[in-house]
């Protein structure tokens, strides 16, 4: 059977339990029905995803992008069914100067974007773990240096690297050269756990809310097997 669309629909959305049903729900498409295909050639299964949504009332979680950084990424937050590449467009309006992506490939990472403008509603799906690598920057770095794998541990964006994020960058997932690709629904299991890596400080109930999904056994944080 081939999965339904990935892209989960916030609008309307009342409850955090409403917001995560419909996260449940879109990550089951993302992790167990598509993978990733880059430029043709490569492919990943997709392992882990996390979500970040603000909602002015009903959810105003101060880590999504569009509310930490608002110059560069809240118009790209309210788009639906694009690639943000994190802080692509800071500080250089032009992602190929070498200011361009102000974040390096260790804290880079890459979301689904779900936004939904008429209600102010800000959405990043992180991709969080693709094939055997775990992490957001890890699994960017993967697909831009899908050809060069021997440069995974360089600390800085190569020119080559900045024409490959510029090229994937706010693209469509289903048409651009990184694309979510449909397949066969897997029954296989999924687990549920808080986001990795946010700030100690983040208050309650962001910190602890169960917003990341992984095909994971095994994770850096806590998790539990979702029924």
């Amino acid at each position: 059977m081939i999965s339904p669309s990935p892209i989960p629909n916030f609008a309307g959305i009342t409850t955090f339990e409403d917001i995560q049903s419909r996260f449940i729900e879109a990550a089951r498409s993302i992790l167990l029905g598509h993978h990733l295909e880059y430029d043709g050639r490569h492919r990943w299964p997709i392992t882990t995803v996390e979500l970040y949504l603000h909602h002015p009332t009903k959810w105003p979680d101060p880590t999504a992008h569009a509310v930490r950084f608002p110059k560069a990424a809240a118009a790209r937050q309210l788009e639906s069914g694009t690639w943000y590449v994190h802080r692509a467009m800071h500080p250089a309006p032009d992602p190929m100067q070498s200011s361009g992506f102000g974040l390096g490939p260790d804290r880079s990472g890459i979301d689904i974007t779900a936004g939904i403008p008429a209600e102010s509603i800000f959405v990043g799906i992180l991709i969080a773990g693709i094939g055997d690598k775990d992490g957001s920057a890890t699994a960017l770095k993967q697909i831009v240096r899908a050809d060069a794998q021997d440069r995974m541990g360089e600390t800085k964006w190569s020119a080559a690297d900045k024409a490959i994020l510029a090229k994937i960058n706010g693209t469509r997932v289903e048409t651009g050269p990184l694309r979510l690709v449909a397949g066969d629904m897997s029954d296989s299991p999924l687990w549920i756990g808080a986001r990795k890596g946010l700030p100690a400080t983040l208050d309650e109930p962001f910190k602890g809310a169960l917003l990341r999904l992984t095909t994971r056994e095994r994770s850096p944080v806590l998790m539990k097997r979702l029924v």
